[in-house]
């Protein structure tokens, strides 16, 4: 389907509707990049699942609540966007949930050998975002930002800084910050390796 298909079909009946749906959740080079993304941003599988549904889902919506949508570019890089947004404000809602919730009073249910190993990943997950807390906010925004493919003109737009060298700047501080951090804890270090 073509880009102008897919958005005819969105405003189109419900069997439309759905035949894009079906169009889009078969899209294998999507899932596959949105998949890469995620777990390259330590996140699971099933995030990555979550991920890339509700990036289906708000496509939809904004194609049907908005009647003069146009894509302004590739649809696949278009769709990225919206995952790459999803995943940054779901890791910030786990790291919001990190700071209410400390690793210490994590407690262990199951000891089978799956629960076992989604515990670790899930305490990696944890010990990293704890760490990305102790930088500060505007260092952990900008840094998680980066992070997840922002560029510096868009950072330098969300953070409202004067400039795109004052926000690499920023972003080189932040990181040198993080390292150090990491670095001034070999405990932490090996536990993220």
């Amino acid at each position: 389907m073509s880009p102008e298909e897919i958005i005819y079909g969105i405003r189109g009946a419900e069997k439309e509707r759905a035949a894009v749906v079906k169009y889009l959740c078969r899209d294998g080079q999507l899932w596959s990049s949105i998949r890469q993304y995620v777990k390259g941003h330590a996140g699971s599988e099933e995030d990555a699942r979550m991920v890339f549904d509700d990036t289906i889902v708000q496509f939809i919506k904004s194609v049907f609540s908005n009647p003069t949508f146009q894509l302004q570019g590739p649809l696949n890089a278009y769709l990225m966007g919206i995952a790459k947004h999803l995943w940054y404000a779901e890791s910030r809602k786990s790291m919001q949930r990190m700071d209410t919730f400390p690793l210490e009073d994590a407690d262990v249910a199951n000891d089978d050998p799956p629960a076992l190993t989604l515990m670790w990943h899930g305490e990696r997950k944890a010990l990293l975002l704890r760490i990305l807390g102790q930088i500060g906010r505007n260092c952990r925004e900008v840094l998680m930002y980066w992070a997840n493919g922002y560029s510096m003109e868009e950072i330098t737009q969300r953070m409202s800084y004067q400039s795109e060298g004052m926000t690499r700047k920023k972003k080189s501080i932040c990181l040198k910050e993080l390292i150090a951090l990491i670095h001034q804890n070999p405990h932490l270090k090996s536990a993220l390796e």
